[in-house]
């Protein structure tokens, strides 16, 4: 590897800047555009702004309602008589103010992609991995960085909330502000809890108790799975067709509760694979040590597919 690791506290934070700054740019357009959709959408089909809707969206989302779409359909709604002019006029005002946020969000775009080109782990692995374009390179890089506050996966992995949990046993921690704090109860290697030994479940938001995860990044492990997915990622899609497969065939225990539950659990193994290969790709980068798979060292495997395997499907498919 010819390129140079240039990690530094210094470019993690204007990374930070750069991926939050574009992400809050991003929800601010597509909240207001959501909002004065929801109002043409009302107007247009003679909806009462007060009535509660069965279900979310509803036929709001159709492509009529694009925001392609949106001020052709004003001059439409305003000439039938459906909007008056004033009414028109204002809302052609916000959805022009609306998109105008698009602009501020490319020029973010551009700092992001400059912010990781240059960056030794975008140029061997993110750039080479179909789906994971300058947006996700650049959450993943100012949320992970070089991988050196981790040292195994599994801890990058319960960062990002991929790790299991008991569905019934908790604990107390003692903060460093005096404060306690309960938090869920982490599944160990085998998947069982280790107080009373009952299957783990994904962790998730429970009443009563303390996130021990952040939910930024398993909201950006969703997005990633999801463009896997769509994008027929090599090497990924094949591990989620495969674990797919196998939960649809199960026939223990453990088996899932539908069809969404085997999904769910698909997407999740795809994406623990993917950060594995991003934690070793990037500790290798710095120079840092790099523990066995758990496959390897608990498994029972003799051979495991690493991230130079990966960036080789992908290019063997282009």
């Amino acid at each position: 590897m010819k390129a140079k690791v240039k990690d530094t506290e210094l470019s993690r934070r204007v990374g930070r800047i750069v991926a939050n700054a574009y992400s809050d740019h991003q929800q601010v357009r597509m909240a207001s555009m959501n909002r004065i959709r929801d109002i043409i959408w009302r107007k247009n089909e003679g909806i009462p702004f007060d009535k509660k809707l069965e279900k979310k969206g509803e036929t709001r989302r159709s492509k009529e309602y694009n925001d392609s779409n949106i001020l052709s359909l004003l001059d439409e709604m305003r000439e039938s008589g459906k909007l008056t002019q004033d009414e028109a006029s204002y809302l052609v005002t916000i959805v022009k103010i609306a998109k105008d946020e698009s602009t501020t969000e490319k020029l973010y775009r551009k700092e992001m992609l400059e912010y990781i080109t240059n960056e030794p782990i975008y140029q061997e692995f993110l750039t080479k991995i179909r789906g994971v374009g300058p947006v996700i390179s650049a959450k993943l890089m100012k949320s992970f960085g070089y991988c050196d506050r981790y040292d195994s996966v599994s801890a990058l992995w319960k960062h990002a909330g991929l790790h299991l949990v008991c569905p019934d046993c908790k604990r107390k921690v003692e903060m460093e502000d005096g404060t306690t704090k309960t938090l869920p109860v982490t599944a160990s290697i085998d998947g069982k809890c280790p107080e009373c030994g009952k299957r783990g479940i994904s962790s998730k938001r429970r009443k009563g108790m303390v996130l021990d995860y952040d939910p930024a990044l398993k909201t950006l492990c969703w997005n990633i799975s999801d463009s896997f997915v769509k994008k027929r990622t090599p090497f990924y899609r094949k591990k989620y067709d495969n674990r797919k497969a196998d939960e649809l065939a199960r026939t223990d225990s453990g088996k899932p509760k539908s069809k969404l539950h085997a999904e769910f659990r698909a997407r999740r193994v795809a994406v623990k694979l993917f950060l594995q290969h991003y934690w070793c790709c990037a500790r290798e980068l710095k120079g840092l040590s790099i523990s066995e798979p758990w496959v390897i060292r608990h498994g029972g495997h003799t051979h495991y597919k690493t991230w130079r395997d990966a960036v080789k499907a992908n290019e063997k498919a282009v």
